[in-house]
């Protein structure tokens, strides 16, 4: 798992969180969490290993205290608690999640 952030105070103002899996052709992303400018809102990237992907919305809102700290946390323990089912799934060339 990999991931960054960007803070100003206490607040999380843009998070990516991300798994990737070894397949025999090398490192592949599996699931991306992240609030980049160019959508609106937190997310998630999904991908399958014959390269298809989509974009799942993460319901979780701005918080005006720690911004999207809950979202970069849940997004943490969701791949650290489900990754070994999300890499088998990947590749098996299913939807990770």
């Amino acid at each position: 798992m990999h991931y960054r952030f960007t803070r100003q105070g206490r607040k999380v103002l843009k998070y990516v969180v991300q798994l990737e899996c070894q397949t025999r052709s090398g490192w592949k992303e599996v699931i991306r969490y992240d609030n980049w400018e160019w959508h609106s809102g937190c997310h998630r990237h999904v991908f399958r290993l014959n390269g298809e992907r989509r974009c799942d919305p993460v319901d979780i809102l701005y918080d005006e205290t720690v911004g999207y700290a809950d979202a970069l946390v849940r997004a943490q323990k969701d791949i650290n608690e489900y990754w070994e089912l999300y890499c088998e799934r990947f590749k098996n060339g299913g939807w990770p999640a």
